[in-house]
């Protein structure tokens, strides 16, 4: 009897408080399973990645039920996602923001950053909001878009403005003259079109003046004898008062700098597709210009572009 009771003592030492077995091994493998193993199971062996919770194998980088540890139970609804819940699981180069994959390079209501949106007008372009230029428009630091080859303002390079009556030309600043005038600008100041065929200053060329008692009659210093369709002015100029920006429409009345003469009148002459606005001889392209958009004087409100004529 004595002997007996000895065994039945020796067994229950043998076990803890919850009646298992002390001497089985906990799975030390296992983040946060503090829990002995199935006693069903007791030689389970999870393959890597797998992690042994309890009887079971998991991955504790995507299941929900088991999310960085092992109990450890996501929300409903919510996703493991890298051994942590999350509302969404977003492929690589996305964020979840607001339970929706968002790519911070690239879109707009989380540019950057998760609830950074860009302002009406504006595009996200490499996690940064930037102006949506149309075409072959450039966004220029000042928020508006321009035509790096034909405007004025930003000629060939942003902030680039010609000085007036130029105008910019394949993204040159440059003078433009009507026919039968020639730009003598590189020896005067500003634009300068002139007929080399009677002016006394340029005659024939931009570095041929003619002496003061003679005048220049096609292109040659000489007497006031004109040809038919010229007219004398002074004692010794002849020349064509439809045409002469020093003498438009009558002698003496001369045109403003960069101002041609054309048909008795001073009058700005724009290539195809630029508009004069402002004098002397601002053109601007209406499609693009934001501070002459689809009319001169027309300027688009702060966060808007002129795209086709119209502040958007």
């Amino acid at each position: 009897m004595t002997s007996k009771l000895a065994l039945l003592m020796l067994a229950l030492t043998a076990c803890n408080s919850d009646g298992l077995p002390s001497n089985l091994p906990l799975d030390a493998s296992v983040p946060g399973d503090l829990s002995a193993p199935d006693l069903d199971v007791p030689d389970l062996v999870c393959p890597a990645p797998l992690f042994r919770c309890g009887a079971t194998c998991v991955a504790l980088v995507s299941d929900p039920n088991n999310c960085g540890a092992c109990g450890a139970i996501c929300l409903p609804g919510h996703l493991c996602n890298k051994g942590s819940c999350s509302a969404c699981s977003c492929p690589p180069g996305a964020t979840c923001c607001a339970n929706v994959c968002a790519n911070l390079q690239s879109d707009n209501q989380n540019c950057g950053a998760c609830g950074k949106a860009c302002p009406s007008g504006t595009v996200c372009s490499q996690g940064t909001c930037a102006c949506a230029c149309p075409g072959t428009g450039t966004c220029c630091p000042d928020g508006t878009c321009a035509n790096l080859v034909d405007d004025a303002r930003n000629c060939g390079a942003c902030g680039n403005a010609c000085v007036p009556g130029f105008v910019c030309l394949n993204g040159a600043c440059a003078c433009t003259c009507p026919s039968g005038f020639t730009n003598c600008s590189g020896r005067t100041t500003g634009c300068d079109c002139v007929n080399l065929q009677n002016n006394n200053v340029f005659c024939g060329a931009c570095d041929n003046r003619c002496p003061t008692s003679a005048s220049c009659a096609n292109g040659r210093c000489g007497g006031c004898e004109c040809p038919t369709g010229l007219s004398c002015c002074g004692a010794d100029l002849c020349t064509n008062l439809s045409s002469d920006p020093m003498n438009c429409g009558a002698c003496a009345t001369a045109c403003p700098v960069g101002v041609p003469c054309s048909n008795g009148s001073c009058v700005c002459a724009c290539p195809a597709g630029l508009t004069s606005c402002g004098a002397p001889c601002g053109c601007y392209n209406l499609a693009l210009d934001n501070h002459d958009c689809g009319a001169c004087g027309v300027v688009c409100p702060t966060g808007t572009t002129c795209s086709g004529g119209m502040c958007k």
